[in-house]
């Protein structure tokens, strides 16, 4: 995606942060825009209950969603402190 290119490559958080709400307001269910953007929030702004809605919102869509269960448990068991969370 073209915020991610923005935020990895031109190092613009505040330009791949745009164009994720941008993508998010036309498709509030588009996959990719929430994962990066949950991703943005945990990394760059520390953002961590950000981070962690956008991540569950990736769930409410995908269930399966691998990476972003590994990272929403990543975020729970290290931000959170919560275990069970993490391991659910």
């Amino acid at each position: 995606s073209y915020g991610l290119m923005r935020l990895t490559v031109m190092g613009d958080a505040a330009g791949a942060e745009a164009l994720y709400k941008r993508a998010l307001e036309v498709d509030p269910y588009h996959i990719a825009s929430l994962y990066n953007y949950g991703s943005l929030l945990e990394g760059v702004r520390h953002n961590y209950s950000g981070a962690e809605s956008m991540y569950r919102r990736v769930l409410e869509v995908d269930p399966t969603h691998t990476t972003t269960l590994s990272n929403l448990g990543g975020l729970l068991h290290t931000v959170s402190r919560d275990y069970d969370g993490a391991e659910a």
